[in-house]
């Protein structure tokens, strides 16, 4: 833009002829004077918050061409362009869910308080039924442990019951292979904060988010959030409140790419919220869940992209209860 000087401010045009039309006479040089500071501040004003827009929007593609998934989800106001291309590359965005740091193994079973998971961490959990209580991970001054990876022994076999994810500091790859993640009537997460988190699911199941109050949502963002999932089943019915529960709510900026996933309801639907979301399901298979074409918006609306999807059953299909130890008879719960 051309140089602001006051020569451009002076206020001989249109906001001139309105005061002179408002106040029925021609105005002071005093009045003048006031006018033209004003639109001074305002032209300022704007220019500052448009400087720092185009700021915030450098320093996020720099993060984003350096590989830094959490910085990126961080600092990001908009969904660009290229923010949706990198979701919709599956090769490109895996390596935001890549491990950059070694840590040592641990035993799932013996983690305490007194003996948390530490940066680089893989957590192993047998077979069998186990708790995990995630809640005060990431919140006042203890950051989120990062590159975290939690193994099971197959999601038939290890049952993981997690409090809800509520971290208000950066979740740096946090991932699931092999188990079956019990949310327990709650939320899978919780994220509330302006940080940046990403998730990761490989061969996983998703159990009892439907809980029937809250929306029974999954995954809930008012931040910056990454979500990507690799052949993964989320079923619905085990929860208190079966034909209840959402995939995702958005309030902030959320990102979700799901490969070969299956997700099966009856649910109230995929959505809840719509803030600034970017969801790409690739040769996925929707069964009793309501078809995209039903929402109120369009498919493209929501920002989704569907590849190769599947979808079957039917919108009205009869909730059922079903227990955890139909699927595993050791898991039988209270």
């Amino acid at each position: 833009p051309a140089p602001v000087t006051p020569a451009t401010l002076q206020p001989h045009g249109d906001e001139a002829r309105e005061l002179r039309a408002r106040l029925g006479r021609d105005p002071t040089d005093a009045e003048l004077e006031t006018l033209r500071q004003k639109l001074e501040a305002q032209r300022a004003a704007t220019i500052g918050a448009e400087t720092e827009r185009i700021q915030a929007l450098e320093a996020t593609m720099a993060a984003l061409k350096d590989g830094d998934a959490v910085s990126t989800l961080r600092l990001m106001q908009e969904l660009t362009p290229a923010i949706r291309a990198t979701v919709r590359n599956g090769e490109v965005f895996s390596t935001w869910f890549e491990r950059k740091t070694s840590g040592p193994a641990m035993d799932g079973s013996a983690i305490s308080e007194r003996n948390p998971s530490v940066d680089g961490a893989t957590v192993r959990f047998g077979a069998g039924k186990h708790v995990w209580k995630v809640s005060g991970l990431g919140r006042a001054d203890k950051p989120f442990p990062a590159d975290v990876l939690v193994v099971g022994a197959g999601r038939d076999e290890t049952l993981l019951s997690l409090d809800e994810i509520e971290a208000t500091s950066d979740v740096r790859s946090l991932t699931f292979q092999d188990l079956t993640l019990d949310c327990a009537n709650n939320y899978l997460s919780d994220m509330r904060s302006k940080n940046g988190s990403t998730i990761r699911f490989e061969r996983c199941r998703i159990v009892r988010f439907d809980m029937g109050a809250g929306g029974s949502v999954m995954l809930s963002s008012r931040g910056g959030l990454a979500f990507y999932a690799t052949d993964t089943l989320i079923t619905c019915g085990y929860g208190r409140s079966p034909g209840s529960g959402h995939l995702f709510r958005v309030q902030g900026v959320l990102m979700v790419r799901m490969e070969r996933c299956t997700v099966e309801g009856p649910m109230y639907g995929l959505f809840s919220d719509h803030g600034q979301a970017c969801y790409c399901f690739v040769d996925c298979s929707f069964n009793n869940v309501p078809k995209l074409f039903e929402e109120p918006a369009a498919p493209e609306e929501l920002g989704a992209i569907f590849e190769r999807c599947t979808f079957e059953g039917l919108g009205d299909a009869k909730a059922r209860q079903l227990k955890l130890a139909d699927i595993n008879p050791a898991w039988k719960t209270d």
